[in-house]
């Protein structure tokens, strides 16, 4: 019985760790990608409008166009990716807000911060057993939310 249970419980701390490294990852990006997205569109205020006239035949032949067409299409693809990642970022808030204080705060030093669990000690004034205890906690609540 113990051996079953033993991968379960290792799966699971990696999977939260790996949990944590999207959070983490999700929270850098987010700016990089708002940042794309005010290029991509900061570069559609230079182009003029297609025109219509009957004197032009050309259909989507011309260079300009199909660079519209590409950056109307980048920007497209960096929303869909910044939708991704807010509703990483919205899923940790969630289950932030769903802990005690004190788990909750560990909880934002791991994933805000990139600190040693002793240095967290430090900051918040607690013992390494505290901590440890409260990340288990923090892993238990989280599997049983997924």
């Amino acid at each position: 019985m113990k051996g079953e249970r033993y991968p379960l419980k290792t799966c699971s701390k990696i999977l939260f760790k790996k949990w944590i490294d999207d959070v983490r990852r999700a929270y850098r990006r987010i700016p990089e990608i708002k940042d794309k997205i005010a290029y991509y569109e900061s570069q559609l205020d230079g182009y003029h409008a297609v025109t219509y006239d009957s004197v032009r035949v050309k259909t989507f032949g011309n260079a300009q166009e199909r660079k519209l067409l590409f950056t109307i299409q980048k920007i497209q693809d960096e929303q869909k990716k910044l939708k991704a990642l807010e509703s990483i970022t919205e899923t940790h808030k969630l289950f932030a807000g769903s802990l005690d204080d004190d788990s909750k705060d560990i909880l934002d030093y791991i994933v805000l911060t990139n600190l040693k669990p002793l240095e967290v000690c430090l900051r918040m004034s607690i013992k390494r057993a505290r901590y440890y205890h409260c990340v288990n906690s923090i892993i238990m609540k989280w599997i049983s939310k997924c």
